[in-house]
């Protein structure tokens, strides 16, 4: 069983999910791998393989690893509501359309208020959330090209729209005089301009 609908395959890759959300909560709660991996019956490098996406973990095996964290943290939960997704789409819709028209700087304070909100952290929208955190980053002049790579290299993003918003901001994200940096930046921007008429979204070319 998936708690994503068939519709919104083509834009997530859903299989990832999974083993990249629990991979995170593991690291957040400082959990050695070898420790879930002996609560769920299963080896390390097994575990290790299904966070990475060398191997896709099924639903049932998630559920396990969530209910292994509501017992560690009673009030951790996780919502699987799909209303989530539209809620987070909405939010990186507003934080792009306010990078666009340069006026996000008086709208820090809404943003921060939904990533507050561990309810909208711990969802199906979890990578959602990731991407308006780093907009909420970049406009306070904190973002780094790390937390994007991270979220790049995980693969679950992919629609042309997202990776072309995800590659803008690697790309702008640090401002540097590293001159290696900068040609790398440039072909990041390059990257996310093609996606970004892949799109024919026009707010997404103004971005680029």
């Amino acid at each position: 069983m998936w708690f994503f609908k068939e519709n919104i395959q083509e834009k997530y890759n859903k299989k990832r999910f999974y083993g990249a959300y629990i991979h995170d909560l593991r690291r957040y709660y400082e959990i050695p791998q070898k420790d879930l991996a002996k609560t769920l019956h299963i080896s390390a490098p097994a575990l290790s393989k299904m966070e990475s996406g060398q191997q896709n973990m099924d639903y049932s095996m998630f559920h396990q690893c969530i209910d292994y964290f509501k017992k560690l943290d009673p009030d951790y939960d996780f919502n699987e509501n799909v209303s989530k997704l539209s809620e987070a789409e909405q939010w990186i819709d507003f934080c792009l359309k306010e990078f666009i028209n340069l006026s996000y700087f008086d709208k820090t304070d809404r943003i921060k208020k939904y990533l507050d909100n561990q309810d909208n952290k711990n969802s199906i929208a979890y990578f959602h959330y990731k991407m308006i955190e780093s907009f909420y980053e970049m406009f306070n002049g904190k973002g780094t090209m790390e937390q994007i790579r991270v979220i790049l290299e995980i693969n679950y993003f992919l629609s042309p729209d997202y990776l072309a918003i995800l590659y803008d901001l690697y790309g702008i994200i640090e401002d540097t005089k590293n001159i290696e940096i900068i040609q790398h930046q440039i072909k990041l921007l390059q990257k996310s301009r093609a996606l970004a008429q892949q799109s024919n979204q026009s707010d997404l070319l103004g971005l680029v």
